[in-house]
């Protein structure tokens, strides 16, 4: 998801040419484009982060689907990953 994000921020930008300096209107029109905007994508993922950090304070683990959870090891290596995303994410707006 992140990657086509990112595709479509860089045709935006380049669509745009100068006014992609402005990124209330990149913001707007990736929205017009692609349907979720940077800000909206790190909501998102920021949620998934929360609802993990939860989980490992109270040393449970996060039902996903069905009868299937996610333990310590992956809710910690994911929330590894989406801080890395993060950063990206901040990089690239």
């Amino acid at each position: 998801m992140w990657n086509d994000l990112k595709i479509n921020l860089q045709k935006v930008k380049v669509e745009l040419g100068e006014l992609s300096s402005e990124d209330n209107l990149v913001q707007k029109v990736l929205k017009a484009h692609y349907g979720l905007d940077l800000i909206e994508f790190s909501e998102f993922i920021k949620k998934r982060e929360a609802a993990r950090q939860e989980c490992l304070n109270k040393t449970i683990s996060l039902p996903v689907y069905g009868r299937w959870f996610l333990g310590s090891s992956i809710l910690t290596f994911d929330n590894q990953k989406i801080r890395a995303l993060t950063d990206q994410i901040a990089l690239a707006s």
